[in-house]
């Protein structure tokens, strides 16, 4: 047998969003287990020169990683390849020995949620219909603004929605392109389930707007809410969340039916692109110079990149509440409206 001796001093990160933001790596030969308890790891992620980022998603809540470190009087010797505590009570032949130490992680609940858009484009007609969103949206459809206008829709309270919603306002972005929400997850600035702006270009939802929307997960207060029981509230945010754009002849929204799947999308991305100062840019780059020859040339792409984790509606001025639901045609090279009625 031999003994582990390959220490690292990172500190874990909070989220494994946190691990693709900050490029968290292991060093040496750390040895890695994941899990969802402290006495069950699933995956070894060890060896040489670990890289977090690839973490698999476990369903929300607390997942512990566990890491072998020295220990500077070690009581045993380790056996590797063996489980979360295997110390062998043997004299180790070689020192230093240690001992491994878990550290608990809130990751974000992204297990899939598949949505029939043909279904849920009804309720998408119904939250839109109401009078707090309706007014905020007819607003903004009517600005003159050459900057991004935005506003935050927020309940009262998540477990009883019917109380309405908190009473935030537009605010004018200093960007054309870009306005920044204000995510809260409490009662006294209220829970946030959506925002509605508006793009001055005419085009539809970005790459960023559907980042925002995934990155809304690691939000603490809304992880640690436990007041409808564990998790509730985070499948109540999932379950709930929409993205709303607004131009001067159309209103889409978008939907999340796979937090997993666009989780590993961005994940895969930004991995990709460890050494680009702005990835997000780039893919909003790539995202804009494509398309340029469908009917819907944003949504076109949007749908490219996206489709298969998002459900994408849109309702032209000349049928403002009918929400129908995008889709890309057989051959791909052009986006159509999905038949609700085969």
């Amino acid at each position: 047998m031999g003994c582990d001796v390959g220490i690292s001093s990172e500190q874990t990160p909070e989220t494994t969003l946190d691990w693709i933001d900050n490029g968290f790596t292991g060093g040496g030969g750390d040895d890695f287990y994941v899990g969802p308890s402290s006495s069950n790891p699933q995956n070894d992620i060890g060896g040489g020169g670990d890289n977090l980022n690839n973490i698999p998603p476990y369903g929300g809540g607390p997942v512990w990683i566990t890491k072998y470190v020295q220990d500077p009087n070690p009581p045993g010797c380790y056996i590797p390849g063996g489980p979360i505590s295997t110390i062998d009570t043997d004299p180790c032949p070689t020192t230093p020995i240690g001992h491994w130490e878990t550290y608990q992680l809130n990751v974000p609940d992204i297990s899939p949620k598949i949505t029939d858009p043909c279904i849920e484009k009804n309720k998408i007609k119904t939250l839109l219909s109401t009078s707090f969103i309706k007014n905020k949206n007819d607003s903004l459809a009517v600005t003159t603004s050459l900057n991004e206008q935005g506003a935050d829709i927020k309940l009262k309270n998540w477990l009883s929605p019917a109380t309405g919603y908190m009473n935030t306002g537009i605010s004018t972005s200093t960007s054309s392109i870009e306005w920044t929400p204000n995510f809260t997850w409490d009662a006294t600035h209220g829970y946030s389930v959506g925002i509605t702006h508006f793009h001055p270009g005419g085009s539809g939802p970005s790459p960023t707007d559907i980042y925002k929307m995934l990155l809304n997960l690691r939000n603490s207060n809304l992880m640690n809410d436990n007041s409808g029981g564990p998790g509730a509230a985070l499948q109540y945010y999932k379950d709930n969340a929409t993205l709303t754009v607004v131009t001067h002849d159309a209103k889409y929204v978008v939907t999340v039916k796979d937090w997993s799947g666009l989780y590993k999308y961005f994940s895969d991305y930004l991995i990709a692109h460890p050494y680009d100062p702005s990835p997000l840019y780039a893919m909003n780059v790539a995202f804009a110079q494509g398309g340029t020859t469908t009917t819907d040339a944003p949504a076109f792409e949007l749908l490219k990149m996206f489709g298969p984790y998002i459900n994408l509606y849109k309702a032209t001025d000349a049928d403002p509440t009918n929400f129908l639901p995008m889709g890309l045609t057989a051959n791909t090279n052009d986006i159509t409206t999905l038949n609700c009625n085969p």
